[in-house]
């Protein structure tokens, strides 16, 4: 089922993202929907400097296809970096207390995202 606010969760989506690490970016996001980033133990254990370079590539992540997008909202993508595959995903919750899902994704007013980067192998 194709929901019909993909095109906006997308771009909601791509805004968040945009907005990781912006103090590192000529053309800060400021548009961005709340939220905020995560990360499993084994990101956590890479060090600063490559825990930076996985959240630019996140950041900057473009490579969309019908496999790893399948409803279009642009919430998923998988990297090969460090000699490692890495995932990220963006889940939906109401509120930033993270108790309960979101009811509509496309209204940021309602929604508070969740970018959660982790190995593959944590997935």
């Amino acid at each position: 089922m194709t929901n019909p606010n993909a095109n906006t969760i997308a771009s909601q989506n791509d805004a968040f993202r945009h907005s990781i690490a912006a103090d590192l970016t000529t053309a800060p996001q400021t548009n961005a929907p709340s939220g905020m980033v995560v990360m499993t133990q084994q990101v956590a254990g890479l060090g600063a400097a490559r825990q930076l370079a996985l959240l630019l590539v996140v950041r900057n992540y473009s490579t969309f296809t019908p496999d790893n997008d399948p409803h279009g909202e642009r919430d998923f993508g998988a990297i090969d970096l460090h000699g490692a595959k890495w995932f990220w995903k963006i889940d939906y919750y109401a509120d930033a207390d993270c108790d309960w899902g979101s009811e509509d994704p496309s209204d940021p007013a309602n929604c508070f995202r969740v970018l959660t980067v982790m190995h593959a192998s944590e997935y």
